[in-house]
C-alpha cells in the first residue's frame, strides 16, 4: 500500500510539473511571438486609444486603417463574444497602466455578462483577470489555460497580424429578405438598469485614472434595427445622460452594402466608423 501512494504520489507530482512546463514553454513563446490583439497589449499597453467590445466593436473600427491612414494610435481589444465579466478586467488594466487616454467601449458587451474560460490564458499577465478566477481550476490548473479560442488565436497569429484582419463580406440578397420579412419584435437590451450601472461603473473607472471613456452602439442593419423593440428607449436615455459621453452610431448614413449582416459593418463600414469615431468626434 505504501508502494502504491508513494509512486501514485509521483505520478501526481510529475503531471502537474509537466503541464505546467507546457504552459509556461507554450505561453513565453507566443507572448513574445504572437501578434494576437490583446497578447500585443500585454507584451505593450501604452496606446492613446483603446477600443474595448465584443465582435461589433472588432467589425466596428479597423485599427490598421487608423494607424496608418489617420495616423492614430489605435489599438482594438474587441473579441467575439466578450462578456462584462471579462471587458471590466481588461478595462481596469487599461486604466492602471495608461494615464490621459481615450477609451471607447461598444455597449453591446454590457449586455452579456456569461462565463468565459477563453480569458484565464492571461491570468499570469494580468492581476485582475487573476481575480476572476481565483476560485477557478484554471487558477492552479495551467494546462486548462490552453484550452481556449484565444490560445488558438494566439497560435493563429504568430506569422501575421490580426491587425490586417478586415471583414469582407456583404449582407446576402437572401439574409435581406429575410429580415424584411421577420417581424418579431427583438429584445436587445434585457436589462436596462443593469445596463445603466455599468456604464456609470465604467466612466467612474476611467475618471479615476484621468482617462476619458465614450460609450458608442455601432450600427445595425437598418431593417433589423426596426424591429428592436427597446433600441428608442435605451439610445434616448443614454443621449439624455449629460454625465456620459454616448454616439449611436445607427444615425450615421451608411448603405446598405457596407453590412456584413444584421449585426456587423464590413470594411466598408468599419472605414466610416472609424474615421467617425477616431477622426470627426477628435476634431
Amino acid at each position: 500500500m505504501k508502494f502504491f501512494l508513494k509512486h501514485f504520489l509521483l505520478l501526481l507530482v510529475v503531471s502537474y510539473l509537466s503541464q505546467l512546463a507546457v504552459f509556461m514553454i507554450s505561453k513565453a513563446v507566443l507572448d513574445r511571438y504572437s501578434q494576437f490583439r490583446l497578447t500585443r497589449f500585454y507584451r505593450n499597453p501604452k496606446h492613446s486609444n483603446f477600443i474595448l467590445g465584443n465582435s461589433r466593436a472588432v467589425n466596428s473600427v479597423n485599427e490598421k486603417y487608423a494607424n496608418e491612414k489617420l495616423h492614430v494610435d489605435v489599438i482594438n481589444l474587441g473579441f467575439n463574444g466578450m462578456p462584462y465579466s471579462s471587458l471590466k478586467p481588461i478595462l481596469d488594466d487599461v486604466n492602471k497602466l495608461n494615464r490621459n487616454v481615450t477609451i471607447y467601449v461598444e455597449i453591446s458587451a454590457l449586455v452579456n455578462n456569461v462565463f468565459d474560460d477563453s480569458y484565464a490564458y492571461y491570468i499570469s499577465n494580468s492581476p485582475e483577470l487573476k481575480k476572476e478566477y481565483k476560485s477557478t481550476p484554471f487558477n492552479w490548473l495551467q494546462l486548462l489555460r490552453l484550452n481556449n479560442e484565444i490560445f488558438l488565436r494566439n497560435i493563429y497569429y504568430l506569422r501575421k497580424s490580426d491587425n490586417d484582419w478586415i471583414n469582407n463580406y456583404s449582407i446576402s440578397k437572401a439574409l435581406i429578405e429575410q429580415i424584411k420579412n421577420d417581424k418579431r419584435a427583438i429584445v436587445t437590451f434585457p436589462n436596462e438598469e443593469e445596463l445603466m450601472a455599468r456604464i456609470v461603473q465604467i466612466q467612474r473607472l476611467c475618471e479615476a485614472h484621468q482617462n476619458k471613456v465614450i460609450f458608442f452602439l455601432a450600427p445595425y442593419y437598418p431593417d433589423y434595427l426596426k424591429q428592436m423593440a427597446d433600441y428608442k428607449r435605451v439610445t434616448d436615455h443614454l443621449l439624455s445622460r449629460k454625465d456620459i459621453v454616448y454616439y449611436d452610431l445607427n444615425t450615421l448614413p451608411l448603405p446598405p452594402n457596407s453590412f456584413a449582416d444584421r449585426l456587423h459593418t464590413n470594411v466598408s463600414g468599419a472605414t466610416a466608423l472609424t474615421d467617425f469615431l477616431l477622426k470627426t468626434i477628435k476634431e
